[in-house]
């Protein structure tokens, strides 16, 4: 019964990024004549995926396994406080060349910046579950599911 329900929800979860992909790509469809409106999509994008990494930030920073490194001096906050301002100030200088190389469109290479950082690091903090769940079966530590 656990593995039905595992996998339902497993289920639900790629609808709903499936759905929220579709919703962006929707978004672009929509809007690729306009500067501002491709920008409004990769931000909402980019913020829908930010809101999910912080559900999924705080599932792991709280799971048994991975409480003692985050109690230490080493936090899940600092981890992604510093990958925010990297991120940021990475993007920010990649559209500030844009725009100083006679390309007008800086800030939609800024937000799609964000955006592709933002997907590379849920794919990286999932790739770290998978990690920890392949090393520990089955996929419970403690009574605790990740």
């Amino acid at each position: 019964m656990r593995y039905l329900c595992a996998l339902v929800i497993t289920f639900i979860c790629f609808c709903s990024s499936a759905r929220a992909g579709e919703e962006y790509a929707r978004c672009l469809d929509l809007n690729y004549q306009t500067d501002t409106g491709l920008l409004k999509c990769a931000e909402d994008e980019t913020a829908r995926l930010l809101s999910e990494l912080d559900k999924r930030y705080d599932i792991i920073a709280n799971h048994k396994f991975f409480r003692p490194w985050n109690d230490d001096i080493h936090s899940f906050a600092n981890l992604k406080n510093a990958w925010l301002k990297y991120r940021n100030d990475y993007c920010n200088l990649l559209g500030y060349s844009q725009i100083h190389a006679g390309n007008n469109i800086g800030y939609l290479t800024e937000a799609r910046c964000k955006l592709q950082e933002t997907e590379r690091f849920r794919a990286e903090l999932e790739a770290l579950v998978k990690n920890y769940q392949s090393t520990f079966k089955p996929k419970i530590y403690n009574g605790q599911k990740l």
